[in-house]
């Protein structure tokens, strides 16, 4: 894949299973993982299966260009993923899903999920681009699930990678759509908690926070809600290059 330095397909299935093992084990929610290289290793869970904790879709989701990344990946995923659902079947439109990034951790997911309970609203934080464009975060989006199906989705296309349209500049836009239409928008007060490593470029993320950067994550907070600022620096995204990462 284009623009993805973590490749090696031993590792990536392990992360996979280690952060879908600290999810089973640390929350109580229902678990639906979208797997699109066409692996089935849903025998490793097949108790949880039955149980209904947990679905896993696998399909083989690659025939695409690779020059438009793994943003047009991850989004044909989550396509896939709530078109073909069983869980998500049966999941009103107006209550919200969590989306986090494979292989991601997040920490403190129960406090976000006990905090973020408004209906209507997609809760993600916001930030700018290399090239002063408006970005969303999107390791972690919390999002009714009409969101997706009718504004994010729809503009799937739209994700190219190799023409700096990233998968990020497509959820800004789609929640600047969901807000013309009534819906409401909000950054997460209680920043997430985020480890693993980038697909990207490999580098370890972690958004540990001391307490100074804690009290200026909320004043950013307060200026990017309420007033509009949309200075580049943020916590949990650090700028797509300025040029294509070089294989």
């Amino acid at each position: 894949m284009a623009y993805t330095k973590l490749s090696n397909p031993e590792i990536r299935l392990q992360q996979y299973k280690d952060a879908l093992n600290w999810y089973l084990e640390n929350t109580d929610m229902k678990i639906l993982l979208v797997e699109n290289s066409g692996y089935d290793f849903s025998d490793s869970y097949q108790k949880q299966i039955d149980e209904g904790r947990m679905e896993m879709l696998c399909y083989d989701g690659n025939d695409y260009d690779r020059s438009r990344g793994k943003g047009y990946g991850e989004a044909a995923i989550m396509e896939y993923g709530i078109t073909h659902s069983r869980l998500l079947s049966t999941t009103p439109p107006h209550l919200q899903i969590v989306k986090i990034t494979g292989r991601l951790l997040c920490l403190n997911i129960n406090d976000l999920c006990r905090s973020c309970k408004d209906v209507n609203t997609v809760y993600a934080n916001i930030s700018k681009d290399d090239w002063d464009g408006n970005i969303a975060t999107s390791q972690v989006v919390m999002a009714p699930v009409s969101f997706f199906k009718e504004l994010f989705l729809p503009r799937r296309e739209e994700i190219n990678d190799s023409k700096c349209r990233h998968f990020e500049h497509v959820l800004y836009d789609s929640i600047q759509d969901w807000t013309k239409r009534n819906g409401h928008h909000c950054m997460f007060w209680t920043p997430p908690a985020m480890e693993g490593v980038s697909g990207t470029s490999g580098a370890k993320i972690s958004s540990a926070m001391s307490a100074t950067q804690l009290l200026r994550y909320r004043i950013m907070f307060v200026l990017r809600q309420y007033f509009g600022y949309r200075g580049y620096e943020n916590p949990f995204y650090h700028g797509q290059p300025k040029k294509p990462i070089e294989l």
